[in-house]
């Protein structure tokens, strides 16, 4: 792990627990009142949306994980293509 890498901000046992996740974050998670965001792995992202103290609403949530977008996402661009392709096989639009 690098230094631009953070580690999960959830703890295993709950929001009462000890012990950190500590697995490499891909989320950042915007809380009212306080100047840091939540940075969660993916496993946790539901759970702190859910329960965590001074979440933003609706949620703000950015990408923290390596480049600039995870792997398996869509750019606005394709999901226009996506959308399009979709809705012109329905003949709606």
């Amino acid at each position: 792990m690098d230094d631009s890498t953070y580690c999960c901000d959830a703890y295993l046992e709950g929001p009462e627990g000890e012990t950190l996740c500590g697995q490499p974050t891909m989320f950042g998670v915007e809380r009212t009142a306080v100047d840091m965001p939540l940075h969660v792995c993916p496993d946790h992202l539901g759970s702190i949306l859910m329960h965590a103290d001074r979440i933003a609403w609706p949620p703000i949530i950015s990408w923290d994980g390596p480049g600039e977008r995870p792997q398996n996402a869509l750019s606005l661009e394709q999901v226009r293509e996506l959308d399009d392709q979709f809705f012109k096989g329905r003949g709606a639009r």
